[in-house]
């Protein structure tokens, strides 16, 4: 596929767990980029809903353990031009079936340790 493009923006657009991808093109329709791979058992945080830190947690880092590996990431916005991505952070657990407890810090650093 040959297009002139101008921004894309990746989600869980079907709430799956699969991460898939919109593109925006230059005088012509989007494009969608399915993930249609096998599906792993993923943890959804949704930092911005479950704490009063601001609106959409923008800046929150959060940690997961899974087995004897920690996997760190932060809620971020505004990661392509004229799109923005699903805020939800997102962790492929891979063969594990579950997480242990994990840390939330907000934008400002307050830490918490909570369970899933």
């Amino acid at each position: 596929m040959t297009a002139s493009s101008r921004g894309l923006a990746v989600g869980d657009l079907w709430n799956d767990g699969r991460i898939s991808a919109v593109i925006t093109n230059l005088n012509a329709v989007p494009s969608l980029v399915v993930n249609s791979g096998t599906q792993l058992q993923p943890l959804d945080c949704h930092s911005h809903r479950r704490y009063k830190i601001d609106r959409d947690g923008i800046g929150a880092r959060i940690s997961v353990k899974v087995g004897a590996r920690t996997l760190v990431d932060e809620v971020r916005s505004g990661s392509s031009y004229n799109s923005s991505s699903d805020m939800r952070v997102h962790f492929g657990l891979g063969s594990s079936t579950r997480s242990t407890p994990y840390r939330f810090a907000g934008p400002m650093g307050s830490p918490n340790v909570l369970t899933t």
